[in-house]
């Protein structure tokens, strides 16, 4: 009856976090669908790319929106953007000497700053 018990326990814990990833996910689909509706989704991507196209080559700081971040970013890890365009960022991450290149949707970013 333990083992039963502490299986279900586990199914449980299981669901749990699928069911966490998928509010998040939801958020995500939402924000993007009323942009859209709105007609707005490809303006405010255009406007990231205009405010990001001065940072190539430099440092950056990056602002996302909830539960569309980077786990490589969200540490003190140098980000250098390399390059945008209509509806991507390449950015290039180092983590304790490795060099890890990154493509992050312009949708799902605030802003974006110069690190100092």
């Amino acid at each position: 009856m333990d083992t039963l018990f502490k299986i279900g326990a586990f199914l449980g814990f299981l669901a749990f976090l699928r069911v966490g990833s998928l509010a998040t996910k939801v958020q995500k689909l939402e924000r993007i669908e009323r942009l859209q509706d709105a007609g707005a989704l490809a303006e405010k991507t255009h406007m990231m790319k205009d405010m990001m196209e001065p940072y190539v080559g430099s440092e950056i700081a990056l602002d996302f929106y909830e539960g569309e971040g980077e786990a490589d970013l969200f540490f003190d890890n140098a980000a250098v953007l390399v390059a945008v365009d209509e509806k991507w960022a390449l950015l290039e991450v180092s983590d304790k000497g490795k060099k890890k290149q990154k493509l992050i949707r312009l949708s799902s970013i605030k802003g974006a700053s110069a690190k100092k």
